[in-house]
């Protein structure tokens, strides 16, 4: 395409293109052409020439730059780059490029001064790169588990990059915030406070730092301040926000801890100072790794009966492949176990202390030829003791059907497959029960074991961020209660990952801890920049419909289960049009769910049966009651033989299976899954569905289907 000879210049002078660079522009067209065509190194052959007679010039500097990267070269680039930026510091495009060529061949932090030298020059100028290179930084921290960096910078590439870069971030940051294996603290909004005058030259710069992206340089402003010796709360809490948001994390903590102690504010006091404990505890010298072996395996065949006759390695069979799934996933998954399996005549003496544990994961994955990938098998585990029972488990029962290999790449601790907080290592359980083994009895242990956790172990534990202290001793002190406030935040932290609810009323009164103060808000007070620790402390009954939508929504995208438990509820007690954010029944079924995962089950039960009662009001009530009292049934499976759970059977085998004669061939495929009598085996019924006048039901219709494959959803099913 011919370029106007009156648009501005390409090489940024601010000129017209006829008064500035008009005599190589039919080069630098035949430059675009190649570079479009995907031919970077011809376009380089055709800009050295150029460079030549006419050194210095920016439109070919900055062209070269971008064929250097086009032709994955960063290192050159940065090299040519540099030579034009020294007589030319401030040319935008030459910023951004050089910025770019920084990531790609030094990554992070070693770029960090680069990448923000394009923010502040290049932003207004190509926000197209500088959205590149802000998006390109949230990869990179998702990736090293720097949540609260990541955020920022997907924040910052979805205010100043492109219109589809904005929306690609935008979706990268609901996907964040809504992902409850990252620790709810680290994600949503973290406010910046009010730290200084805003007449102040260095409150204006350290603001404007900030606004472009660049926070460890408006961190360095701001902590010059500190160095007065009248810093406040909020400086340093500005501080830490921007050095986290820099990946700088072990400053960040520094900050964060400095400012929850001169706050007095006591609940911002316990929001930075939960985000103190919950980076230090993140900390690699402060976790314990998990890491990975991996064998070579001479016939999968072979190994898999081997492994399927050891009783302390289990298949599990939700874990193996199903029909269907992308070719070169794993062949099958064992857990490794501590002990062998109890006897089912043993299931029922079963205790926290003796049911046997998993101390390592096996995955398997067969030969891939065409890739020339020979069989292998993955053994992971914490590394210590559990890592060496693992391997020693796994090599006796296998012999020399598997040969131990280097990890798959030189790079150092290439074989860590995850971490675990030594603060947290106590509260990890993993307990594998055998399938046989009653529900009651497994939620009974299960209960026994959560119920100790909260209430012994975690409250003698000592813990690094208090002083070596457990949560008892420090709150017993007297002075700590900001800090112990804060270890329960995290316990609450560590369990919601799991999706239980913690009992926090009766931790905080064992602990001597007020709770948290309502929030003052007014109309002004914008919802979406509430942190997350303000939500959970509006007085939820005090906001009027549309505040508490926008509560609705932050609940929902976070799942906090017991702040989503409160928040449901209230939207019950509400008479608010249902619409495709929520309606009823979506929440009785949350709310059900929430309470089971939590081994909440009489809860549960309820949500249920208030479900029930709903549905029976609403159009096609029969269909959508019969979706519920398969959703009781099942709520009440862990008591088969119970009278509550033969009432619900006969009932559906009469009132629905007399219309859906597929339901009767699926409850009477449960009923022997489950070894029970059939409740309608002794009892009377009503006639099937051959005899009936009116002829079978089907949702939508009079009719049934003249074939007799009807699917309908029973427990256990997807």
């Amino acid at each position: 395409m011919s370029l106007d000879p009156y648009a501005l210049c390409p090489c940024g002078s601010g000129k017209k293109l006829k008064f500035c660079c008009q005599d190589i522009v039919a080069e630098m067209e035949k430059v675009e052409r190649l570079q479009e065509n995907n031919q970077p190194r011809m376009a380089l052959q055709l800009l050295d020439k150029m460079e030549k007679s006419h050194p210095g010039n920016a439109w070919i500097a900055t062209n070269r730059g971008l064929a250097l990267i086009h032709d994955n070269r960063p290192e050159e680039a940065k090299t040519s780059l540099a030579g034009f930026l020294r007589n030319s510091p401030k040319h935008p495009l030459a910023n951004a490029l050089f910025g770019l060529a920084s990531l790609n061949a030094d990554g992070y932090p070693e770029c960090r001064k680069a990448v923000h030298r394009a923010f502040l020059r290049a932003s207004g100028h190509y926000p197209s790169l500088v959205g590149l290179l802000a998006g390109s930084l949230a990869a990179i921290f998702i990736e090293q588990g720097q949540m609260m960096a990541a955020r920022q910078h997907l924040a910052l590439a979805m205010r100043i990059g492109d219109e589809q870069q904005r929306k690609r971030a935008f979706l990268s940051l609901l996907e964040l915030d809504g992902d409850t294996a990252i620790p709810y603290p680290l994600r949503g909004v973290h406010r910046v406070p009010q730290f200084g005058e805003s007449d102040s030259e260095l409150v204006r710069k350290a603001g404007q730092l900030a606004a472009r992206g660049c926070w460890n340089e408006a961190a360095d402003l701001l902590a010059q301040e500190t160095e007065q010796g009248t810093a406040t709360p909020e400086l340093w809490h500005a501080i830490a926000l921007y050095r986290v948001w820099s990946g700088d994390e072990v400053p960040a903590i520094e900050a964060f801890r400095k400012a929850a102690d001169s706050y007095e504010d006591k609940a911002t006091a316990i929001e930075c100072a939960t985000l103190a404990q919950l980076l230090d505890q993140m900390q690699p010298e402060n976790t314990i790794n998990i890491r990975v072996q991996r064998y070579r395996v001479s016939s999968v065949g072979r190994l898999l009966t081997v492994l399927d006759e050891a009783g302390r390695l289990q298949r599990v069979p939700d874990m193996q492949q199903q029909p269907g799934e992308d070719e070169g996933g794993p062949t099958a998954r064992y857990l490794l176990l501590d002990r062998e399996l109890p006897g089912r005549d043993d299931l029922g003496s079963l205790t926290p202390e003796t049911v046997p544990m998993h101390i390592g994961r096996l995955t398997i994955f067969d030969a891939d030829p065409e890739s020339d990938i020979p069989a292998q098998a993955y053994l992971s585990s914490t590394e210590g003791e559990l890592l060496e029972t693992s391997r020693d488990l796994f090599t006796a029962v296998t012999g020399d059907l598997v040969q131990a290999e280097p990890p798959e790449s030189d790079e150092p601790d290439a074989d860590i497959a995850g971490k675990i907080a030594l603060d947290q290592e106590p509260l990890h359980w993993n307990a594998f029960f055998p399938p046989e083994t009653p529900a009651t009895i497994r939620r009974s242990i299960e209960m026994q074991h959560w119920n100790r956790i909260w209430n012994e172990t975690w409250l003698n534990a000592p813990q690094r961020m208090l002083g070596g202290q457990s949560p008892l001793e420090a709150a017993a002190s007297g002075d700590r209660a900001v800090d112990v406030a804060a270890s329960l935040n995290l316990l609450d932290t560590f369990f919601d990952a799991r999706r239980m609810m913690i009992p926090l009323e009766e931790l905080r009164e064992k602990l001597g801890l007020e709770a948290p103060a309502p929030l003052e808000i007014d109309d002004e007070t914008s919802f979406s920049n509430l942190t997350f620790d303000e939500l959970r402390r509006l007085d939820l009954g005090s906001l009027s419909d549309e505040q508490f939508r926008h509560v609705l929504q932050r609940a929902l995208l976070t799942r906090h289960s017991s702040f989503l438990l409160t928040v449901l509820q209230e939207y019950l007690r509400r008479d608010l049009p249902e619409d495709e954010a929520m309606q009823r029944e979506r929440a009785y079924a949350t709310l059900a769910e929430i309470c089971r995962a939590s081994l909440r089950n009489e809860e549960a039960l309820n949500w249920v049966l208030e479900g029930q009662k709903h549905a029976s009001t609403q159009q096609h009530a029969f269909e959508q009651v019969l979706q519920w009292k398969m959703r009781e049934v099942s709520m009440r499976l862990d008591e088969p033989e119970s009278e509550d759970f033969r009432t619900l059977m006969l009932e559906l085998w009469n009132e629905y299976g007399a219309k859906l004669p597929a339901l009767r061939e699926r409850l009477n495929e449960l009923v022997q899954m489950l070894g029970i009598d059939p409740p309608w085996s002794s009892a009377i019924v009503t006639p099937d569905a051959g005899g009936s006048k009116e002829g079978p039901w089907t949702p939508g219709g009079p009719q049934a289907p003249a074939s007799g494959e009807q699917k309908l959803w029973l427990p256990g099913q997807d």
